[in-house]
């Protein structure tokens, strides 16, 4: 599973990125990257990350999820 969209406080927007590597972008309704998420993004932002313990780790060139099996997805 990967996000692809969150929605959150009446705006919808797009989550870019590729499986478990950490490169990727939150884009506002015109495709600009939100640097700095505030309001309901940052609360949302702020539960899920407190919601869970699963850790990303680099091996050599692959990054592989150490967690809870409910918050790793395969």
């Amino acid at each position: 599973m990967t996000v692809r969209e969150v929605y959150a406080g009446g705006t919808r927007y797009h989550v870019t990125g590729v499986g478990y590597d950490p490169r990727g972008s939150v884009l506002d309704t015109i495709n600009q990257r939100v640097e700095h998420p505030d309001g309901p993004l940052r609360d949302l932002l702020a539960t899920v990350a407190l919601c869970n313990n699963a850790v990303l780790q680099k091996q050599g060139e692959i990054w592989r999820v150490v967690g809870d099996p409910t918050e790793v997805p395969s």
